[in-house]
Parts: structure tokens; sequence; C-alpha cells
């Protein structure tokens, strides 16, 4: 009998070492809606994607039509608390300094991660300031016809790419890059032919770590294996829960595997 409990006592303390030992989840906020997108269908396909590579929850704040919509968590105050990563992949183009250095501050004092896709770019594109440009790592106002882009690595061994073979997408938009800034380290460039820009960024701004790519426009986009592999890994990079080789730290891969 004695035996027989201390061997329930086993497992039972071997069970509570194992929850105790399991990672939480990431928590994502997504900011999503605006202008020119599907954004419903991107919302859905990266919550499936990204979950496809991480172990991660979803709050998901979908809403505006135009250019000039605020979204409702920028008018709080501490807005990403709670939060590890905010994914960004709205598109305000008419907002300016007010929303948008304050948008940027957030990431910088806090430290919150971020992911940036597409249209974030030219969210808060009135500015003066360059706040949220260095935020992402670059300026672009502007991209080219809608054909498809070719994508190459810039550095093949960081972690976010290592190993994601180089793909080429369907009709995108590519869009035109006038800076890079210092915050930020160039992991890929897309081609349309003999034009060539930049198109996804690692960045450090103040406290944050951000992963940051301008492919986005089409939702057949979100559909390419080695794109949402990338968002992703971007995801486990900016919360620094990747390893050398891309893959998960212990406890972040699909599932806390």
């Amino acid at each position: 009998m004695k035996k027989l409990l201390m061997s329930l006592v086993c497992v039972s303390l071997g069970a509570f070492s194992l929850a105790a030992n399991a990672a939480d989840p990431i928590k994502a906020l997504l900011i999503t809606g605006g202008c020119c997108h599907d954004y419903t269908a991107q919302a859905a396909l990266l919550q499936k994607g990204i979950a496809a590579y991480a172990n991660i929850t979803f709050d998901v704040v979908n809403e505006g039509k135009g250019t000039e919509h605020v979204h409702a968590p920028f008018k709080k105050k501490n807005w990403s608390k709670g939060y590890d990563i905010i994914i960004h992949n709205q598109c305000s183009a008419k907002l300016g300094d007010v929303v948008g250095n304050a948008v940027a501050k957030e990431h910088f004092d806090t430290g919150v991660a971020g992911v940036a896709i597409h249209c974030a770019f030219h969210t808060f594109r009135n500015m003066e300031s360059n706040e949220w440009r260095k935020c992402l790592g670059a300026t672009s106002k502007r991209h080219g016809a809608k054909v498809p882009v070719t994508v190459s690595y810039d550095l093949p061994d960081h972690p976010i790419v290592k190993g994601v073979p180089e793909f080429t997408t369907e009709n995108e938009e590519l869009y035109v890059i006038e800076k890079v800034w210092d915050t930020a380290t160039i992991l890929a460039t897309g081609a349309q032919g003999e034009t060539r820009f930049p198109l996804m960024f690692a960045v450090e701004y103040g406290k944050a770590k951000l992963f940051t790519v301008t492919l986005g426009h089409m939702t057949h986009t979100f559909t390419i294996k080695e794109w949402m592999e990338i968002v992703a890994r971007g995801v486990l990079w900016s919360t620094d829960h990747i390893e050398a080789d891309g893959s998960a730290s212990k406890g972040y891969g699909p599932g806390g595997k």
C-alpha cells in the first residue's frame, strides 16, 4: 500500500512539475482593418498560419473602412499592457503625428514586440515625424504595379529566414523603399524584373524588437507557405522565443512543444 501511495505521489508531482514548466502561450493583439484589403480573410489566415509554428493566442481588433480610422486600442493609455506582441496589419494612411508618434512610443517605451505587415508601412503616412518609420525600419509612401515579386535573402543565416526556400509570389505590390533606418537589418529583397527593393526587416527600436514585411496586399500571399513561416518566425524572434536554426524555443512551438 505504501509503495502504491508513493507511486501516486511521484506521478502527481511529476505532472505538477510538467505543468509548472509548461510555457505560457505568446499573447498577441492583432490590429487590422482600414483601407484597401480583405482584412477578415487575412486575419483568419494569420491566426491559423502563425499557430502552425508557434504557441500563441490572439485577441483581434478588426475595424474601420477608410484611410482615417483610428483603431480603438490607439485611443487608450497603456493599450499594449498584457500583450507580448502587437501584430499590425492595418491601413490608416491619412493619419499623422498625433496617433503615429503615440503608437511608435508604445513600442519604444514598453518594449512590446511587434510584427508589421504591408500597409502598416503606409499607415500614418501623413506624419511629419519619422518615429513610426523608424519603428518599422524603413520609409515607404508608394508602390509599383501588381506583378509577381521574387524574394531573395540578404541574410540567409538569420533565424527568421534560415532554411526557408526563396519564393515568388503571384501578383503583388512591391513597396518603394525611400530610406532604410539604422534601426533595421535588411533580411530580404524583392524583385519585379529589374526593380528591386528591400522588403523584410529585423528591427530594434528602443526596448522593442519588431519583424516587418512589405508584402501582403493580396490575400493569396497569406497562403504562401514560405511567407507564413517567415511571419511566424518573426513573431518568435521579436518575442525572443527562437533558436539559431529558426525553430521555436522549447515550449513555444505549436501546441506548446
